[in-house]
């Protein structure tokens, strides 16, 4: 399952890794039960508690017309379906260059070890991150999920990402290191966006005059659009998290961009309006 579309002069793709169900209540499980049901009802979604919603893994693939540029990685092959895809598109991971790393998800770097051609490109706050205090990002991810997710599903998790921030340390020169607001190439930087996580960024395309932000994980749900303190199950720090939904929010809408979002339904794009002063979800 792919998708195409026209960004000014540079052709988009984006690839479907998977999709899975949870119901809101799951989705949202440290939020207050009554506040969720009344926004519910305030926004006039036809939806319960116990809605089972699509939660899709998207990638974005970005043709320039001289490089192929994939904004994060996918699940590894055994857990996503990124390189089916890929040949749907009739692309192979030999023909990626470079591959954008949004934040250190095993989502969204677990696939990176297919691109074995591609340069890989961090921001180096984000790369210091995984290389330069691994136990201690490690550590404080258990304390802040400890009691949310399960113990067995929160050690895997944690060994999870221990066994990515080795991935991420033996990428030798492959690794290529910005900082935020420098061009990787053409009209396409990084930006920062932390609140999912400390190494969360989003991602600005910009050609001939048209826009597409790429959100990563900053928002999954309109709900959000009204509510930026309804923040998910696995957002690490909340009160950031409203901060920097608040900015893309604006950004977006000011600018008219094209929203991606990892987490959105497929195909995961979408713009931000603004009616009566709040902001609207346009599909």
């Amino acid at each position: 399952m792919h998708h195409n579309f026209k960004l000014g002069n540079y052709t988009g793709t984006v690839l479907n890794d998977f999709a899975r169900r949870r119901t809101l209540k799951a989705s949202f499980p440290r939020l207050d039960e009554a506040e969720l049901l009344k926004e519910i009802e305030l926004g006039g979604y036809d939806l319960t508690l116990d809605t089972e919603m699509e939660l899709h893994g998207n990638v974005l693939l970005i043709d320039t017309g001289e490089q192929k540029i994939m904004i994060d990685a996918g699940l590894p092959p055994a857990g996503g379906q990124l390189l089916q895809r890929l040949e749907g598109a009739g692309l192979a991971p030999s023909d990626i260059d470079m591959v954008l790393v949004t934040h250190g998800d095993g989502d969204h770097i677990g696939g990176l070890a297919n691109y074995t051609n591609a340069k890989i490109v961090m921001p180096t706050n984000s790369y210091k991150l995984w290389t330069e205090d691994t136990a201690g990002m490690i550590e404080e991810f258990i304390k802040l999920f400890r009691g949310v997710v399960p113990d067995g599903e929160l050690e895997n998790m944690a060994a999870g990402r221990a066994k990515y921030a080795e991935v991420i340390q033996n990428l030798g020169d492959r690794v290529v290191l910005v900082e935020m607001g420098e061009e990787v190439a053409p009209g396409i930087k990084f930006q920062a966006a932390a609140g999912h996580r400390r190494d969360h960024t989003a991602v600005i395309i910009e050609s001939n005059g048209e826009t597409l932000m790429h959100v990563a994980d900053a928002f999954r749900h309109p709900l959000q659009l009204k509510r930026h303190d309804f923040y998910g199950l696995f957002d690490s720090y909340p009160e950031q998290l409203a901060e920097t939904m608040a900015n893309l929010l604006a950004q977006a809408a000011e600018t008219n961009a094209l929203v991606f979002g990892a987490h959105f339904e497929f195909p995961a794009l979408i713009r931000i309006g603004k009616e009566d002063g709040a902001y609207k979800w346009i599909v």
